[in-house]
């Protein structure tokens, strides 16, 4: 079986509009590309050895390749 080449996540574009003091949530589901560590950018796609540092912006709505251990920091 080939190796998924996304991964879904959902993320919150917020932002305050210049006429506005309110953050206004903006929700949106995007795939991320993921990557070989050793050709990740760890901006634009994601590998095993960075996907932690998108758990604080990103929520996965899909199991990473790799296993559970990042999923999602709130997940028990």
């Amino acid at each position: 079986m080939k190796p998924p080449e996304t991964v879904r996540a959902l993320v919150d574009f917020a932002n305050i509009p210049p006429d506005s003091t309110e953050l206004v949530h903006h929700i949106e589901e995007v795939d991320i590309p993921l990557a070989d560590p050793r050709q990740c950018t760890h901006h634009d796609t994601l590998c095993a050895h960075c996907a932690h540092t998108w758990t604080s912006q990103h929520l996965f709505t899909e199991s990473l390749p790799w296993g559970k251990q990042y999923r999602n920091t709130t997940d028990p």
